[in-house]
């Protein structure tokens, strides 16, 4: 079957050193990305002809990389869906190392998440194509963005910086705890999230801006053909595990955390698989936020499906220990590991593991294939390219409510002792949670890294 990325380059020897790069930096891909030479052609129509061409014969992604010698081709905006155009000051592609093709490649792929236009007629966003307004983004493959929804969003955000905001703005997370949050096309605020968990969070710019309130709704409607291509496409990943692995398993695991990427991982597996296949399994920590568990049984009722509850009380090694874990030392994740594979054991031989994993969650995600074997098992993670605000559409579009814990502001979900919490969880924690956050603060004698 063919493979999930192409590279498009100009000509053969160009080919020859992305083939390179993909040795060096994909080797542990196995066929799922590859690279394709447009011949050597060179006048601009003769590129897009090629391009096209490309797309149409593929349902993968294409990324075409465009060195100085393509530079016309960086006028070319209405390029197909599965296309993305990556710059590269070189003169031509194999003049460049083949560190500087790696994250040429890793920028292309985050193309397809980070991009927004506001389209003011709509009140709403599009994340693909040419319509509306261009934002002033930066791109980068660990950056991400979302909507932050709901009302006590809102409400934080003049609380913090004293600026009003519009319901469900759109927020840009960049490296270093650097966030920009938009009203339309306008930069409004750019606020500093620091790390670190007793820090505060700051306003280091602001911009000039209307409040506006985005309709999701709105969203959904302008990104519905984005959003059932990526659907379309995490079906191929699934298609390529099975034709290229030849990994009879019996089961198609879940885990479930009630977070927004599992919960897509769930329902884009029953959508594949059939619901009778899938068995989503959720761990319990004992130390998981209020409202994860009423959260997770009004989902299965909505999705008329059952899960497996499994129970891995970190409680006790937390009292054990007397301290926090950090992110050096995870101890904690072990323990819901353990009871995440004790419970897989129980009900199948050879799982076949869904993850809801994303390549800008961290470097060594970004690095991983999309399926890929780990313990034995086979595992996928059909949402790999996906942002959050393209996860929270999803959810919406498939009348699946996000947690509430999100609407309250957190980013990410987890145990309330978690270590990959910062100042700006603390400070919903203290808000909404003030006893969970007290008690946590009885184990604080580490300070995270």
């Amino acid at each position: 079957m063919e493979s999930l990325i192409r590279i498009l380059v100009r000509a053969k020897k160009d080919k020859d050193a992305v083939t390179a790069t993909i040795r060096t930096f994909y080797g542990d891909w196995g066929g799922q990305i590859d690279v394709t030479s447009m011949g050597g052609v060179r006048r601009y129509n003769d590129l897009v002809k090629r391009i096209e061409e490309e797309s149409k014969g593929y349902d993968g992604l294409i990324v075409v990389l465009c060195p100085r010698e393509m530079k016309e081709l960086r006028n070319y905006r209405a390029h197909p869906m599965n296309v993305r155009l990556v710059n590269l000051d070189k003169a031509k592609v194999r003049n460049a190392r083949i560190s500087e093709i790696f994250w040429a490649i890793e920028k292309g792929k985050a193309l397809f998440r980070i991009y927004a236009r506001w389209h003011p007629d709509k009140q709403g966003y599009v994340h693909f194509g040419t319509i509306g307004e261009p934002l002033r983004l930066k791109c980068k493959p660990t950056y991400d963005m979302y909507y932050a929804i709901g009302k006590p969003h809102k409400e934080l955000f003049t609380e913090l910086f004293g600026a009003p905001i519009g319901e469900n703005p759109l927020v840009v997370k960049y490296d270093e705890g650097v966030h920009e949050v938009f009203q339309g096309s306008s930069m409004a605020l750019r606020i500093l999230i620091p790390y670190e968990y007793d820090e505060d969070v700051r306003l280091v710019g602001k911009g000039e801006y209307e409040p506006i309130d985005v309709n999701i709704s709105s969203c959904i409607n302008l990104n519905k053909s984005y959003l059932l291509f990526l659907e379309r496409y995490a079906f191929k990943i699934f298609k390529w595990a099975e034709a290229n692995t030849e990994y009879d398993y019996d089961r198609v695991i879940v885990p479930w955390s009630g977070g927004k990427d599992s919960t897509v991982a769930l329902i884009l597996s029953i959508k594949y698989f059939g619901k009778e296949n899938v068995v989503p399994i959720y761990v319990d920590t004992c130390l998981d936020l209020p409202l994860n568990i009423k959260y997770i049984d009004e989902i299965a009722r909505r999705l008329n499906i059952d899960y497996v509850y499994a129970k891995a009380d970190i409680s006790i090694e937390l009292k054990k220990r007397g301290s926090l874990p950090t992110k050096d030392d995870r101890w904690c994740t072990k323990i819901k590991i353990k009871g995440l594979y004790d419970a897989m054991k129980k009900i199948s031989d050879r799982p076949l593991i869904v993850v809801g994993d994303r390549d800008c969650e961290s470097l060594s995600r970004l690095r991983r294939p999309f399926v890929r074997w780990h313990e034995g098992m086979l595992q996928i993670a059909p949402i790999k390219i996906w942002s959050t605000a393209l996860v929270q559409l999803y959810l919406a579009m498939n009348g699946v409510r996000l947690n509430p814990l999100y609407e309250l502001g957190f980013y990410r979900l987890g145990c309330y002792i978690c270590p990959a919490f910062r100042s700006w969880e603390r400070r919903i924690l203290e808000k909404y949670f003030q006893e969970l956050a007290t008690y946590r603060k009885r184990f604080s004698t580490l300070k995270y890294a």
